[in-house]
């Protein structure tokens, strides 16, 4: 099933290092939640997640490079003095949607031409106009209904 929404936030916060509560986290994450804190901390702080006074966990979180779209994995092996895992492109056939479709979607429909501009704006009139013929016609047919017999006599 994976990671739920916001699962997150309780690591963020240092919800591992409460031990007043019956939730009963392993060590490895108390250390997770450590490192999370000071990812998040020295970011805010230093616009960097590897900021450390201590140089502790120093440069984990590589800088984002494009194309390659990596990214740190927060999972159990942060807990281990290793190198944390590093992932690329998660979801990318996702954002796909919103990096490519939505920006041609958009540069598609915004620079139409003067005369698609006309021809819209004398289609609404044309429209308008159609709305008034039959308003008027239906008139015409209650009129026609009402006093028919009287037409007829004056034709005829």
């Amino acid at each position: 099933m994976g990671v739920l929404h916001a699962d997150e936030i309780m690591f963020i916060f240092g919800e591992p290092l409460n031990n007043t509560d019956d939730l009963h986290y392993t060590h490895e994450e108390i250390i997770i939640s450590q490192k999370i804190m000071a990812y998040w901390t020295n970011f805010a702080k230093y616009s960097n997640p590897n900021q450390r006074h201590d140089a502790k966990w120093a440069n984990e979180w590589r800088q984002y490079k494009w194309p390659s779209r990596e990214h740190i994995v927060l999972n159990i092996n942060l807990s281990k003095n290793l190198v944390p895992d590093h992932g690329a492109a998660i979801r990318a056939d996702y954002c796909s949607f919103w990096l490519d479709f939505i920006p041609k979607l958009a540069s598609a429909t915004s620079n139409i031409s003067e005369e698609e501009t006309r021809w819209k704006h004398e289609f609404r009139q044309y429209q308008e106009r159609v709305q008034q013929w039959d308003y008027y016609y239906t008139k015409y047919l209650e009129i026609l209904e009402k006093n028919g017999e009287k037409l007829l006599n004056c034709i005829g």
